[in-house]
């Protein structure tokens, strides 16, 4: 009997698609990982800026995709794919991509202007992710004028870090990772509730139109 109810059970389980855009996300991760240095580079944000080439805004959109190797993958899809799905549900498929590809495009403009490095990695939306997960989790139960403890110990804890560490030279763009937990950090305080009383602030004008859906 006890079987037959175990049996039951997982026949009545269905596998569902509830975040299409990160598991698209992870799942172009995961081919351009796999494919050759030559695809890579072509990927790669380049340390210039060039508006007028249309080349590199591919790069610059698409560089969170690319991944040095499986172990860079790894550690940067673990957190993406706890945190993503969450947000994708909240915001939307199309606000989704909003945050993740504006938080691309800031972070590869930063590192044309500042750095000689060619960018890769998600790390940048990782960080934005872990920046804005206190904030937006309790968007509507804090107002405009409250700000988390738990949120100021995470900007502390992780923006803290890469400020020590922007100096080494370890093949790591410790400036985009700020980048990143800056976006993260401004969309959070921008989904905070507005007060009754208040009017509304130019920047939540700005994160209300990229988040119309």
């Amino acid at each position: 009997m006890f079987f037959n109810r175990v049996e039951a059970f997982i026949r009545s389980q269905r596998i569902v698609l509830r975040s299409p855009c990160s598991v698209l996300f992870f799942l172009l991760s995961a081919l351009i990982t796999l494919s050759d240095d030559a695809g890579k580079r072509s990927l790669s944000a380049t340390n210039f800026v060039d508006p007028f080439v249309v080349s590199w805004w591919v790069r610059l959109l698409c560089h969170p995709l690319v991944h040095a190797n499986m172990q860079h993958l790894f550690n940067n899809m673990t957190l993406f794919m706890v945190l993503g799905p969450s947000f994708e549900s909240r915001l939307g498929a199309r606000r989704f991509c909003y945050v993740v590809f504006g938080c691309a495009v800031a972070e590869g403009v930063v590192n044309a202007l500042i750095s000689d490095y060619y960018l890769i990695g998600a790390s940048g939306v990782v960080f934005m992710f872990i920046l804005m997960f206190p904030l937006h989790t309790h968007a509507t139960d804090i107002t405009q004028r409250e700000i988390p403890v738990a949120f100021l110990l995470v900007a502390l804890l992780y923006i803290g870090q890469e400020i020590i560490h922007i100096r080494r030279n370890d093949g790591i763009s410790h400036t985009c990772h700020i980048v990143g937990g800056l976006c993260g950090a401004l969309l959070g305080l921008a989904s905070r509730r507005p007060r009754r009383t208040s009017k509304r602030y130019a920047w939540k004008k700005i994160f209300d139109y990229f988040s119309r859906s």
